[in-house]
């Protein structure tokens, strides 16, 4: 009988990548073959305008038989599969749901449609489904999946604002007041509680100015980009560094606090009891941009890729 600790030591063990790189090469060729098509949808209500633009452009011209003014990043194979993950999360929860017995309402095609118009131009999107509320009014349904980062924050603070502004358009779409958010954490399958959001006017002003600035917008004439690049931050285990560290000289005001810096010269943002944040003295992309295909367009030669975190590029804006 071999020994529970011992199994191992009598297999032959090697690694060869046959399954992994078939995977690999299917989604690596499919990603090559996605092409970016008209970004009038209401999914991307909440995108950055600018980002939206570039594609636009890129999709009049291409239809056109012209070439593309503005080059895109090709879809890499991780980035599919982490989409294709989250739509089968996605497709599973809706059909629980259903099964369950709730009054949980799957919208199909052609009755799944809705549309806005804007500046004459209509804009169309594809909502999860539809919910009966206790008094039989309906409250549109969203279900995403997430990291857990992204589960943490949802589960905290509510949905993000893009989610929200393509609700906000759907519910304008459908003349509905209130939606439902279900998220799922993709690295544990916890579920969050619903968060229930009301249709917000100021919101979807926000979301039609959006798409005015997008339909108007020309090779000459790009609206101002959503999101700029951002401090970096980095985690310092401890607090000696920060106690030996020194303070400016304050001036009193309360919304200008003292700039602390630790034993490095760098400046602290958070301390925490077993440690603290502090500026690392780059610029780097916030997670909008990480993800946008025409980051290179939009920051042009001061854009680096620099090094890898948690198997994610950091892009660093050179000063």
């Amino acid at each position: 009988m071999i020994h529970p600790t011992q199994w191992r030591e009598s297999l032959r063990q090697y690694r060869f990548p046959a399954l992994s790189g078939a995977v690999q090469d299917r989604a690596a060729e499919a990603a090559s073959k996605r092409v970016l098509g008209n970004p009038l949808r209401l999914s991307n209500s909440g995108s950055c305008a600018r980002k939206l633009a570039y594609q636009k452009i890129n999709f009049e011209a291409r239809s056109q038989g012209l070439p593309e003014p503005f080059k895109a990043e090709a879809l890499n194979a991780r980035a599919l599969m982490v989409f294709h993950l989250g739509d089968m999360v996605e497709e599973s929860l809706k059909a629980w749901i259903r099964d369950a017995g709730s009054l949980f309402l799957p919208l199909k095609p052609p009755d799944d449609e809705v549309a806005i118009t804007v500046a004459g131009t209509r804009i169309v999107g594809h909502p999860d489904g539809l919910y009966q509320e206790q008094d039989e009014s309906l409250s549109l349904v969203s279900i995403k999946s997430t990291n857990e980062r992204g589960f943490e924050r949802v589960d905290l603070q509510g949905p993000p604002y893009e989610a929200v502004c393509q609700e906000t358009a759907y519910m304008a779409g459908l003349g509905i007041y209130k939606a439902r958010f279900l998220y799922y954490n993709k690295n544990t399958s916890h579920l969050a509680d619903d968060w229930v959001v009301e249709f917000s006017p100021e919101i979807y002003t926000e979301v039609t100015n959006r798409w005015a600035r997008v339909i108007g917008a020309t090779i000459d004439f790009l609206p101002e980009p959503e999101h700029q690049a951002e401090t970096e931050t980095e985690w310092v285990r401890g607090l000696r560094d920060t106690k030996a560290g020194t303070a400016s000289a304050w001036s009193g005001d309360p919304q200008e606090p003292p700039v602390i810096r630790d034993t490095e010269g760098k400046r602290v943002t958070e301390v925490k009891s077993n440690g603290y944040y502090r500026e690392t003295g780059r610029k780097i992309l916030p997670w909008q941009c990480s993800y946008c295909p025409f980051k290179k367009p939009c920051y042009g030669e001061k854009l680096q890729q620099v090094d890898l975190a948690d198997d994610k590029p950091v892009w660093v804006v050179a000063a």
